[in-house]
């Protein structure tokens, strides 16, 4: 895949940019650590260079080594994996003020994690729901994380619940948890002691909250609040298959092989 070679960057605001993100991996125990590997690959920083380094002076270093194409290619990299919506709309203008839409580039949407890096050797998230969940499940969690690469974070958010909804036959959460806790498949808490229902109910919750559109009091979801649904919508997906696997007489929920 070919990358236009975006002319006119400010190195100080491309230095903000990688420091930002430096920072976000520094601050968290999630994907992102994902994404700083990616950048030692294709920067060929050594790991120590990464990670015992001040971010300014990283940053630094990746403008200053790195050919033009290449710096394009990390910052589409990091426009996909989210970053804060002011860096994320400088890089988009800079696409526009040199005659490229993004949009167009990528056919609508920004390049996936996965052309841009070596897949990890475990098995991500992604790759099992890919294997085990039903097709219309995984197609949604696929459009929420493209959604995400377009900072659409309500739109993401709202696929995350159809994601939910989409292994209930009538896409009514609510009552197919109520037949899990009936048959004995989930536990439910109680007010003081939370259990299996009370946190799915939780995520269902907060990516219907947040990812609604009707919503009008609700102010757009932040990308770090659509992430945090995105995963906490993974993990919620890979517990209910992993209950729903072989139990063929629920009248809520599709059949899991």
């Amino acid at each position: 895949m070919e990358y236009p070679i975006l002319k006119g960057l400010d190195d100080k605001r491309v230095q903000d940019i990688l420091v930002s993100f430096f920072r976000k991996c520094s601050d968290s125990r999630t994907s992102e650590f994902r994404g700083l590997d990616y950048l030692i690959t294709n920067t060929e920083l050594e790991p120590h260079e990464a990670r015992g380094f001040s971010h300014d002076v990283i940053a630094y270093n990746i403008i200053s080594n790195v050919g033009a194409r290449k710096l394009t290619e990390i910052l589409i990299y990091l426009m996909n994996f989210g970053i804060e919506e002011e860096h994320y709309n400088y890089l988009k203008a800079v696409f526009y003020k040199n005659g490229f839409d993004p949009n167009e580039i990528f056919n609508g949407e920004f390049v996936s994690l996965d052309s841009l890096r070596e897949p990890d050797k475990n098995e991500l998230a992604e790759n099992w729901l890919k294997k085990n969940a039903p097709t219309e499940v995984y197609q949604k969690i696929q459009e929420a994380f493209n959604e995400l690469g377009k900072n659409h974070t309500d739109d993401a958010l709202g696929d995350c619940r159809q994601a939910l909804e989409k292994l209930t036959i009538n896409a009514n959460f609510s009552t197919a948890l109520n037949e899990l806790c009936d048959k004995g498949i989930i536990k439910k808490g109680t007010r003081d002691k939370k259990n299996d229902y009370e946190m799915l109910q939780t995520v269902y919750h907060y990516i219907s909250t947040l990812g609604s559109h009707t919503a009008n009091k609700i102010p757009k979801p932040s990308i770090e609040q659509a992430r945090f649904g995105y995963m906490l919508t993974q993990s919620a997906l890979w517990y209910l298959i992993q209950e729903l696997r072989g139990k063929n007489s629920l009248n809520e929920w599709v059949e899991i092989k």
